[in-house]
């Protein structure tokens, strides 16, 4: 691994939970709220002072509706047995026109309850989201599919991941394996995950995780492989520190040739910590170099 010294302005808007976005950043502002017809109580203004290092390119924030569960613009139980999830973190897919979000914890009933997966993706095709999003389509058992069960991509919580072909290696502790981002480079996708430790969410707030792993798929998700190569270990099993505790949780993101990768350790703990690899490089773990100051 190199250092490097380098200087990047990632601009990036939060939206329901962690949900992250990888897309063009518009320049056209408003000062005025959209209309909004289920009332002024869903527009929450921002005051000037609220958050002074803010982007002075928001204004305002407004509830759109639920994307997931039965009362989602889509039906995710009925059409994938999403019944509740969380994260939401995009990335997409120029050569399908498919928008994925991809979500964390999935369960199947109320209560965190039937059929846990670490993760699933449903896609849309949309693409207008101003009044919501509705998904086409999710990886099914089947590979993508306009219905189906939603099923997990990565080793994790849920033993059936009949789309991960090849090795299936994680911590023998792992509670889950939640996505933290993911960014495609040429036809390939490649999704970056955590693994969380066994103390999993303590009561006292964060959470440990004993690596970032990625797994890729090289055609549109149908299928994915883990790259062994790339392993960021922030502690092992017996909470040993490793050689990369600041990059517990990655965020991948295309620049210029590059991919760039944020990272911050497990838990949201910490600053974000920067690190980049040429595109044609990206499986080559000491190809990547790291912002030093």
């Amino acid at each position: 691994m190199k250092r490097i010294g380098i200087a990047i302005l990632l601009i990036a808007t939060l939206l329901t939970g962690c949900t992250g976005f990888s897309g063009t950043v518009p320049t056209t502002t408003t000062t005025v709220p959209p209309s909004n017809p289920g009332g002024s109580e869903d527009i929450m203004q921002i005051p000037a002072d609220a958050f002074p290092n803010r982007s002075d390119e928001i204004f305002y924030v407004r509830k759109v509706g639920q994307i997931t569960g039965q009362a989602g613009f889509t039906d995710t139980y009925t059409n994938f047995n999403v019944y509740g999830t969380d994260l939401g973190i995009p990335y997409y897919d120029e050569t399908t026109g498919r928008l994925t979000l991809l979500f964390g914890d999935t369960y199947a009933a109320a209560n965190f309850s039937g059929n846990w997966r670490s993760n699933v993706a449903l896609y849309t095709t949309q693409t207008e989201y101003h009044n919501g999003i509705a998904f086409t389509g999710g990886l099914t058992i089947s590979g993508p599919a306009e219905s189906g069960v939603a099923v997990q991509i990565t080793p994790g919580a849920n033993s059936v991941t009949p789309l991960l072909q090849g090795d299936k290696i994680k911590t023998p502790q792992t509670h889950t394996c939640i996505p933290t981002g993911a960014v495609m480079v040429g036809e390939t996708t490649y999704l970056f995950y955590m693994e969380i430790d066994k103390n999993a969410f303590p009561t006292t707030g964060g959470w440990g995780v004993y690596c970032n792993r990625v797994v890729k798929s090289e055609d549109h998700g149908a299928t994915w492989t883990q790259v062994d190569s790339l392993v960021w270990q922030a502690k092992d099993e017996n909470d040993v520190v490793g050689i990369a505790p600041n990059f517990a949780q990655i965020y991948p993101m295309k620049a210029d040739g590059y991919v760039y990768i944020y990272g911050i350790g497990g838990g949201r703990s910490g600053g974000t910590k920067l690190g980049r690899v040429a595109e044609a490089e990206i499986e080559d773990f000491e190809a990547y170099e790291y912002f030093a100051g």
